[in-house]
């Protein structure tokens, strides 16, 4: 059981409605002039019908500030009050030995430390405080191998026990919470007589007129009832309490026939196995899709290092090329340089002994071949 969307936007469903509201029934005949702390009320219904039934004080704390938001907008009350904390740490919101009453309802699979927090409603508990904690069996829910993602822990009944007697005491008496078929007397006008304007949790009608009869072999037990109850230190010993809403007749006629019928059984008992066998065939599948992603990613992760490391080769490789590449120019400058010079050199001895012959006859001066001697001259003498 989670929170509960209780406001006038949110759709209603009486079965979810039964199902909560049933849990604070049985709070409901403890509270009249009790101070009261409701420990994780949710969005504040639970809190709203304990002030009704005549609680001179209600307490409604919750760890979520949205929840308290909206329980403050939706259930009003003289002697109600919403206020924010964690489950373990109420001992330093609230008085100590101040509450009466005190309700937690499918909060103690919740809370990080559940001793903590026991010890915590123990502390702002007066001396003969009655307790009220219910524990969901999320062991009939979800077999041996799933959980509630929300839940810390599931417990069993024995558990459950070992958890709280230590702490709370041993004037407990346990019950059994589950399913209920049966028939309901209602009146008219208030079956038909629902205000839109407000939440349907605030037109909750407390039903005296109940009474319950042996459930026989179809009754629960503590390994397939839906969830667990302790109340500590009543006045009263309590057979039991809970929520209904009324059917038509079309409507249990239908549930019956379901009930009943062999051959309708027996196709749901198929399409469950059926079912069953699809998720297991989903969950192979899953696994297997899931390692393939786990190689298919390792192998990625390769070639991207071999890809990175290639690339940084590639760059090193480039900067060589671009060295030798510079090398090489300078070398084969320097070949044509050398290649260049026995021609030079053969050049200036061709024209020096022409230079000598010319200076052996008697030339102008003014002669190209006179001129160049001159320069030739000058160069030598600046070399």
């Amino acid at each position: 059981m989670e929170r509960l969307a209780v406001d006038i936007e949110a759709p209603y469903d009486p079965i979810e409605a039964s199902i909560h509201v049933g849990r604070y029934a049985l709070a409901l005949p403890f509270a009249a002039k009790r101070r009261v702390l409701d420990a994780a009320c949710g969005e504040g219904y639970g809190s709203w019908l304990l002030a009704n039934a005549g609680a001179t004080e209600v307490i409604g704390v919750d760890i979520s500030s949205e929840a308290i938001g909206k329980a403050r907008t939706t259930f009003r009350h003289d002697t109600l009050h919403f206020d924010t904390s964690p489950g373990e740490s109420l001992a330093e919101l609230l008085p100590a030995g101040h509450f009466d009453l005190i309700v937690s309802i499918e909060t103690i699979e919740h809370v990080a430390d559940p001793e903590t927090f026991l010890h915590a409603l123990r502390k702002v508990a007066s001396p003969d405080a009655i307790f009220i904690i219910t524990c969901p069996n999320d062991h009939w829910y979800y077999g041996d191998a799933g959980s509630n993602p929300h839940h810390l822990r599931r417990l069993t009944l024995e558990q459950l026990k070992t958890m709280t007697i230590p702490i709370l005491g041993d004037q407990v008496q346990w019950l059994l919470g589950s399913a209920t078929l049966g028939f309901a007397a209602v009146d008219i006008e208030q079956e038909q007589l629902v205000n839109p304007a407000q939440s349907r949790f605030t037109q909750v009608i407390p039903s005296r007129l109940t009474l319950r009869v042996p459930s026989g072999p179809v009754g629960p037990t503590p390994t397939n009832a839906s969830y667990f109850i302790g109340i500590w230190n009543a006045p009263d010993t309590i057979d039991g309490a809970g929520a209904f809403q009324a059917l038509s007749m079309d409507e249990y006629s239908k549930m019956m026939w379901t009930a009943t019928s062999p051959s309708q059984l027996a196709a749901l008992q198929a399409e469950v196995a059926a079912e069953r066998r699809e998720r297991e065939i989903v969950g192979v599948q899953a696994a297997a899709l899931r390692r393939e992603n786990e190689i298919v990613s390792s192998q990625l992760l390769t070639l991207r290092a071999a890809l990175n490391a290639e690339q940084n080769q590639a760059a090193e490789m480039t900067a060589r090329i671009q060295e030798l590449d510079e090398a090489l120019a300078w070398h084969v400058a320097r070949i044509q340089n050398l290649e260049a010079e026995p021609s030079r050199r053969l050049l200036r001895r061709a024209l020096g002994r022409l230079l000598r012959r010319a200076l052996g006859h008697n030339i102008s001066a003014s002669s190209p071949l006179a001129r160049l001697a001159s320069r030739l001259r000058r160069r030598r003498g600046s070399s």
